[in-house]
């Protein structure tokens, strides 16, 4: 039997004054409660304020607060530590990040970028296992944490904004009994001002809207990346038999310093892609060695990102051309340059060309490419009058597209440079801006239906079609 409420379970209750949504969801008793809520309607709040409840009502409980980066824990942190000023018997423990409560209870606090969810492992939930901005969270760091109710009747609550179709639709969308599902819009809260609402209207594109203020998984617009269901697999075949310069090796890198993350990986000829490491807390110049390390050892072209053209990339080059490495940049940060390689990632994908190796030694790797697919954004922005689509990771602290962009790179390279490239031919800045001109070209080239593009054999192919298809 589970225990009644206390007093100071009562006093949190009474110290707060959820508007109609937000008592609907307080008076639910399904197992889990899946609530997907515009921006700023309350549903951090409404969490802390169940999470505290529960922790008060069931002396010698285990909850646990799960984000996905340490911004968004301090964030539901902040809020629960506002509500406990009123209420004796909880403390803070900053040293050991939890709330420790005078009736045995805990409320442990976990963010999934530091910890990667697995922090929680050996802990047994019985109290409640709150997710917060659960649609950012890694799929595999929320199983993690809900292992940890097997044996209890430990509660689950998802809070979120929606980032497209990703598994927290799936679990929304569930028809399981124990879920219950809500959804708040920015329009239903009675503290929305009606001026701001409708400004933000007429400023965001209509897919951010929905999103955003009306908490609708947008599918597929927006989302370069929206099915990689069928990307990750668990095997190659043997190519050990074939000459490695024969395999058409490209080794896409995305060039990190002591805050940002170097990631490398390999693809070959028949689109078979393997993440081959990520470091992080390192300049440009220690990374040389094993950047060409990796290049002679799977007898690869490498093409790094050079961001605006300045900066680490030139320096870069020459150190791996002076090891003996075919070396090509691409500076991603001029305009149309990055939409254009990640739409060739985005063909690939969608037409299964490609395929990323996951399971064993690859299993983290491919966890952290999937995780920055699923979040990563096409945003409509006006530079100079003119619209222009920028792709990137959300701009949230602790989020990265390092992963994204190193997998880019080599698809890029893989079906844009490698081909072309002789064993001591190099790719310059130059001839790279020539590849893009030419991409440019047939992208812009006239078909049946407009956004036709002619392969030259006859055939025209739609890229953007779902799913991709061609005709006449």
């Amino acid at each position: 039997m589970r225990p009644a409420v206390d007093a100071t379970a009562r006093t949190v209750a009474l110290a707060y004054r959820p508007w109609l949504a937000q008592r609907l969801v307080a008076r639910c008793r399904a197992p889990k409660r899946v609530l997907v809520a515009a921006r700023q309607v309350g549903k951090t709040h409404l969490a802390a304020v169940e999470t505290l409840k529960v922790a008060l009502a069931r002396p010698g409980s285990v909850s646990v607060v799960l984000a996905p980066t340490r911004q968004f824990l301090r964030r539901a942190i902040d809020k629960i530590l506002a509500l406990a000023q009123g209420v004796p018997g909880v403390a803070w423990v900053e040293g050991r990040l939890r709330f420790e409560l005078t009736n045995g209870s805990t409320i442990e606090c976990v963010s999934a970028e530091s910890a990667n969810g697995e922090a929680i492992r050996g802990l047994r939930i019985d109290g409640v296992l709150w997710a917060d901005e659960a649609a950012l969270l890694p799929r595999h760091a929320f199983d993690a944490a809900r292992a940890c109710l097997l044996t209890s009747d430990g509660q689950v609550l998802l809070t979120t904004t929606p980032v497209g179709r990703n598994w927290v639709f799936q679990e929304y969308s569930s028809e399981d009994a124990g879920t219950a599902r809500f959804r708040f819009r920015a329009s239903d809260s009675p503290f929305t001002k009606a001026d701001r609402l409708a400004e933000c209207r007429r400023d965001y594109v209509p897919e951010k809207a929905a999103q955003e203020l009306d908490a609708r998984f947008v599918d597929e617009v927006g989302r370069p990346f929206p099915d990689t269901s069928r990307l990750f697999v668990k095997s190659f075949p043997d190519r050990s038999s074939e000459p490695r310069a024969s395999l058409g090796n490209v080794i896409g890198v995305d060039l990190g310093d002591k805050q940002d993350f170097t990631v490398l990986t390999l693809v070959n000829r028949y689109g078979e892609v393997r993440l081959l490491d990520r470091w992080q807390r390192r300049e440009w110049f220690e990374s040389v060695t094993d950047i060409a390390r990796y290049a002679h050892e799977h007898q690869a072209l490498v093409v790094a990102d050079h961001g605006a053209g300045a900066g680490a990339g030139t320096a870069l080059k020459s150190e791996l051309q002076r090891l003996g490495v075919r070396t090509a940049l691409v500076q991603t940060a001029q305009l149309g340059v990055k939409k254009r390689i990640v739409e060739q990632a985005h063909l690939d994908v969608a037409w299964e060309r490609v395929h990323v190796l996951a399971g064993g030694v690859h299993q983290g790797l491919a966890d952290q490419l999937e995780h920055e697919l699923t979040v990563f954004l096409s945003v409509t922005r006006v530079v100079r009058g003119q619209e222009h689509t920028v792709y990137e990771a959300p701009q949230v602290k602790g989020e990265h597209d390092d992963c994204v962009v190193s997998f880019c790179l080599a698809l890029w390279g893989r079906a844009e440079l490698a081909p072309n490239v002789g064993e001591d031919e190099d790719v310059s800045i130059e001839a790279l801006v020539q590849q893009n001109e030419r991409l440019a070209a047939r992208l812009r080239a006239p078909g049946p239906g407009g956004a036709w593009i002619d392969l030259g054999n006859g055939t025209w192919v739609h890229p953007f079609a779902d799913p991709p298809r061609s005709g006449l």
